[in-house]
């Protein structure tokens, strides 16, 4: 989705290739200058025309040099972005799954139990329908025959409610919503 940083990399190296290409061909160009034997006005101002040359070729080189470094500091940039991705992306996709298995397989029960036996698992709702005063009725969730704490299953249907669906694989959306489920608590 953010590109093929190997061919990021690629284009530096082949970009870093002219830059020393152009710098060679500046340095056999001054070998020639210095090693002609032309003397006169008309030889001085061709010398000097090639010095010139020959430090623009320079001046290219570095500029091509600059542009490979631009080229790997990017690929970076984006390997780092795909990586943080990933790691959001996995860290998301387990308390989502989480909380799809609990709204998809939690069974709530409400009954009528004795006192002695409500649990912090159970929601007391109200005096049993029998009207017996050692009971009362409940409330309370079970997933392959385990209790689950109702805050657990509320925790849940709130993820569940507020992300429907998660976005495609290497999504920038994955940060996001790695942020919402950390400022949530849903992690």
């Amino acid at each position: 989705m953010y590109g093929d940083t190997s061919r990021m990399r690629t284009q530096a190296s082949t970009t870093r290739d002219n830059a020393t290409q152009l710098r060679s061909r500046a340095s056999g160009l001054l070998t020639q200058v210095e090693g002609m034997a032309w003397s006169s006005s008309a030889g001085d101002t061709l010398r000097a025309r090639i010095r010139t040359v020959a430090l623009g070729l320079g001046s290219e080189a570095q500029l091509l040099d600059d542009a490979a470094l631009q080229l790997e500091a990017h690929a970076r940039a984006v390997d780092e972005a795909k990586a943080a991705i990933a790691a959001a992306q996995a860290a998301v996709q387990v308390a989502w799954d989480r909380s799809v298995n609990v709204v998809g397989n939690v069974i709530e029960t409400t009954t009528d139990i004795a006192v002695a036996s409500v649990s912090s698992a159970m929601n007391t709702i109200g005096s049993a329908l029998s009207g017996a005063a050692d009971e009362v009725r409940v409330t309370m969730f079970t997933m392959a025959d385990e209790l689950v704490p109702e805050s657990t299953v509320e925790l849940a249907r709130s993820v569940v409610r507020a992300v429907p669906a998660l976005p495609p694989a290497g999504s920038r959306d994955w940060l996001d919503l790695d942020g919402t489920f950390s400022t949530q608590g849903w992690k």
